[in-house]
């Protein structure tokens, strides 16, 4: 059997030019992910903050350490629906 689609690298070829624009490729790619991953939570957890501040707080400013939901809270319902 001939094994002319042999992919493996070759010893006589230099591959680090290569290696190195994968590695970039990879990393950036990471970043900008991260990037848009965190930017994506923060606006879900200011829409989540806005919408307990008008629905259930009513516009007002609840004082530092208040319950906010009383005993079946908010939390906890969309603990058990697996959010």
């Amino acid at each position: 059997m001939d094994n002319n689609n042999d992919f493996s690298i070759r010893q006589t070829t230099d591959v680090q030019p290569l290696v190195a624009d994968l590695r970039q490729i990879i990393t950036t790619t990471r970043s900008r992910v991260a990037t848009n991953v965190n930017a994506e939570l923060t606006l879900m957890y200011w829409q989540i903050g806005e919408r307990i501040n008008r629905e259930v707080l009513g516009n007002k400013r609840a004082e530092y350490g208040d319950c906010v939901a009383g005993g079946d809270t908010i939390a906890a319902r969309l603990w058990r629906q697996g959010l």
